[in-house]
């Protein structure tokens, strides 16, 4: 999603809040959802690392998140 794109961190760190809410919203379901069409979220990741950031000449920070 983030792959090799420069995003803000506010962006890295919105994504990073909603795969763990997700996460642990479904980790006391994981063996209903296993077998049921909703599977797939087991797989979703649960954060974002962020690999580099770059601060731009205004200051601003760009981040390179996967």
């Amino acid at each position: 999603m983030l792959h090799s794109d420069e995003v803000n961190e506010e962006a890295i760190l919105f994504a990073n809040w909603a795969y763990r809410s997700i996460h642990d919203a479904i980790v006391p379901y994981r063996h209903i959802i296993a077998g049921s069409y909703l599977s797939w979220l087991i797989q979703l990741p649960d954060a974002i690392k962020i690999l580099c950031s770059t601060a731009e000449e205004d200051g601003d920070i760009s981040c390179c998140g996967i």
